[in-house]
């Protein structure tokens, strides 16, 4: 009786890790589209890189350099623009990094084939809505800031999020890096940097965020755990590796537990 209960519940264990595994590993593997390149996945990569400067549809979002040059689609030269970047005007001080990881930058080829789907459909007039933003806060005030946390969040993930990562934490250096939250962070968005990949974000600079866009950016930024919290947290992707090798040591252990001889006593 016990050794027949103890197969059944090794065989829901084998389900249940498998029921586990499946979905992780089908989100390991979900980068690009091997069937062809996806309007809809270009349109979530397009939000979260291209429409801070670039607004939904390649339209001027502001006055200064960054923003105000409209995207001209053109299929045998855009791809290369978003691949290895571009400096359209050689005297303004800013140009645009390079989104291929064979660049340095951050995006695969069939990545930049699904941003290349989506803006495609700008002629065709049947164009994916972009998806909203997906940071929240956490918190609804913070201390010695008066800005809105849940509203910087928004402005956070529009703006900041495709090139510094969640909380600043950086995605790939030397053009997409990490950096640290201090007092000084959004006097250097009011006015940018030496980098001509960091533009001047303030209205009075030419940028799109006016000032109430700033406290509540700077309000959600002050929201972010110190630093050496930050690297005490576990890494946002789980690797898929470590799940199969975490599934096989539970399931030898079951397995050879059940398998060793057991008493035929009912």
């Amino acid at each position: 009786m016990m050794k027949r209960l103890g197969s059944v519940l090794f065989g829901v264990l084998i389900i249940l890790a498998a029921l586990w595994l499946v979905p992780l590993v089908a989100a390991q593997g979900g980068e690009g589209n091997e069937e062809g390149a996806s309007a809809i996945e270009g349109a979530a990569l397009y939000a979260e890189f291209c429409q801070m400067c670039h607004g939904p549809q390649g339209e001027a979002v502001a006055s200064g350099p960054a923003f105000s040059v409209e995207i001209q689609y053109n299929p045998d030269t855009t791809r290369d623009q978003i691949a290895s970047g571009g400096d359209s005007r050689k005297d303004d001080g800013v140009a645009m990094a390079p989104y291929a990881q064979a660049h340095g930058g951050i995006l695969s080829e069939n990545q930049i084939d699904d941003v290349m789907a989506y803006i495609e459909t700008w002629e065709t007039g049947n164009t994916p809505e972009l998806p909203e933003p997906n940071l929240h806060a956490g918190v609804s005030e913070v201390p010695n800031y008066f800005g809105d946390p849940e509203a910087g969040a928004v402005v956070y993930a529009k703006n900041c999020n495709g090139c510094h990562g969640r909380e600043g934490n950086g995605r790939v250096p030397p053009y997409f890096p990490p950096f640290e939250f201090k007092e000084d962070v959004i006097a250097l968005l009011r006015t940018g940097t030496d980098s001509p990949y960091m533009p001047a974000f303030a209205e009075s600079s030419g940028g799109p965020l006016d000032d109430q866009e700033l406290q509540d950016l700077e309000t959600y930024m002050a929201s972010w755990p110190p630093d050496e919290e930050k690297q005490d947290k576990a890494p946002e992707g789980v690797s898929t590796l470590v799940i199969i090798m975490g599934i096989a040591s539970i399931l030898f252990v079951g397995g050879a537990y059940w398998a060793r001889p057991h008493s035929q006593s009912a």
